[in-house]
């Protein structure tokens, strides 16, 4: 039960699409927006109500306002202490980042996957991208750790391709990510994927499926040279053991496990960008030597003739069978 009201008679009720998406958007806060599609359809497969998912992305920004406001009266309490602050005020953020994430559903939504090899700045990128554009963000890092039962701050110092790092621990993190990518795409809303991306098959199978859903994809691919990269790996796993915050972006948590002793090896089994193999793909090279401010003032210039293009604010609304399936129509202009 999530935010039961009995005291008032008055609040207690309200418009049933409003309770609706208050669970989707707590999935969708959860980074979980497979297991809110997947609600949201046997809801309507099993009602018949497809008139309310014209009222979802007003009432889901509506619940996550409210959530980050309620977060934010933390912030004035003089009983919180910093920790508590510091983290209310991180969940106010995302909750604000949501809720404008919530009136920007497109007919032609946005995938893009921010790739490079470990250190190359790319959650620091994906994570001013998020801040600029209000996009859904997805980050293999967290994923990886979320299916492992383990906190995305906790170091894991395993060997390359070993542990929660192996093949098939891969597979299944890229495979979660896809699931995940695809729901938000199959209703509207742009995705931020934040990953290495270093196989060509993976770009290839995500790239493949978003353009059912009429997305346009871009991957970003973040380079910095090596010396400035393995420095970069070195300070931030010390800080990474340390318990120290890391310098990425505003908002930003460092959970890479990237350490310079992994770097070659990683480098070496990197596959480049095919554009005859890859042609669905706009590909973008973004070098990164500088701070992640300037290299996202770069990567605006050339984002800016793509994103022009993205229609926003448009309604998303669903067919339903009654058979158990539910698939989506195309927004209304």
């Amino acid at each position: 039960m999530l935010d039961r009201i009995e005291f008032n008679e008055r609040i207690r009720y309200g418009d049933v699409a409003s309770e609706v998406a208050f669970l989707g958007m707590e999935l969708d806060l959860a980074q979980r927006p497979d297991l809110a599609y997947t609600f949201l359809t046997q809801y309507i497969t099993e009602t018949g109500d497809s008139s309310l998912t014209r009222l979802l992305p007003f009432y889901s920004c509506y619940r996550a306002c409210v959530r980050g406001k309620v977060n934010s009266f933390l912030l004035d309490d003089p009983e919180v202490n910093p920790v508590q602050g510091a983290k209310a005020n991180l969940e106010a953020s995302e909750l604000f980042k949501l809720a404008l994430g919530y009136t920007k559903c497109s007919s032609r939504p946005l995938l893009i996957m921010v790739g490079g090899v470990m250190g190359s700045g790319k959650s620091s990128i994906a994570h001013e991208i998020q801040e600029e554009h209000a996009c859904r963000l997805l980050s293999t890092d967290n994923i990886r750790k979320q299916l492992a039962h383990l906190h995305p701050a906790q170091p894991q110092a395993e060997q390359f391709g070993a542990g929660i790092y192996n093949p098939a621990w891969t597979r299944q993190t890229y495979a979660a990510l896809n699931e995940r990518a695809q729901a938000y795409l199959r209703q509207g809303y742009s995705v931020i994927l934040d990953g290495t991306f270093s196989r060509r098959t993976d770009r290839q199978k995500i790239a493949q499926e978003a353009l059912q859903h009429g997305a346009r994809i871009i991957f970003i691919e973040c380079i910095c040279p090596r010396e400035l990269t393995l420095q970069r790996l070195a300070q931030r796993w010390q800080a990474r053991i340390a318990g120290e915050p890391a310098a990425l972006a505003p908002g930003a948590l460092n959970t890479s496990d990237g350490r310079p002793e992994l770097y070659d090896t990683q480098m070496a089994q990197w596959e480049a960008f095919d554009a005859r193999q890859e042609p669905s793909i706009k590909h973008i090279v973004l070098p990164t030597t500088t701070t992640a401010h300037a290299a996202m003032s770069a990567l605006q210039r050339k984002l800016q003739p793509i994103l022009a293009k993205t229609p926003e604010g448009v309604n998303y609304t669903f067919k339903t069978d009654y058979s158990g399936n539910a698939a989506q129509l195309p927004p209304n202009m």
